[in-house]
């Protein structure tokens, strides 16, 4: 449906979050998930558990703790530092953002392939990026005054 609207003039969808834009682009192993781009607040609690960990006992404990969703995740391993942790926070959070959601993502950028947008996108990101991500705008009171007003007008 994206791809036909755009071809044939359509607004763009506006809601792909740079990962996910990303990943069409570039391929899902070449982008970076952060723990913003985790939207599970459990999973993003495991990851932040085990990110946080200053010794090597607490890292042990945190992976402990969380040890059935790391097997799950494949990404249970012995840990010998706390340097360790930059690594398995990093396969954490790439199992959750982009192989959790493996088959759907594969699914959706064939159908972006409809009609050749695919091709234009890899070839264009700049071009297409403003279409197919989101830009957060700052909330500002004129904002709420101007959403005040049409809500109390709608009355």
């Amino acid at each position: 449906m994206i791809a036909v609207s755009l071809v044939h003039g359509g607004p763009g969808p506006g809601f792909f979050s740079q990962v996910l834009f990303g990943s069409l682009v570039y391929g899902p192993e070449s982008v970076a998930p952060k723990l913003e781009d985790v939207a599970d607040f459990e999973v993003a609690h495991k990851i932040q558990q085990i990110a946080n960990a200053a010794t090597v006992e607490e890292l042990r404990t945190a992976i402990k703790n969380n040890d059935d969703y790391l097997s799950f995740a494949g990404c249970l391993r012995p840990v010998h530092s706390v340097n360790d942790k930059e690594v398995l926070v990093k396969d954490m959070l790439h199992y959750h953002v982009m192989n959790h959601v493996r088959g759907p993502f594969e699914r959706f950028r064939d159908g972006i392939k409809t009609l050749g947008l695919l091709q234009q996108v890899k070839t264009f990101p700049a071009v297409f990026s403003p279409l197919f991500c989101h830009k957060p705008e700052k909330l500002t009171a004129e904002k709420m005054d101007n959403l005040n007003l049409l809500l109390t007008r709608g009355k």
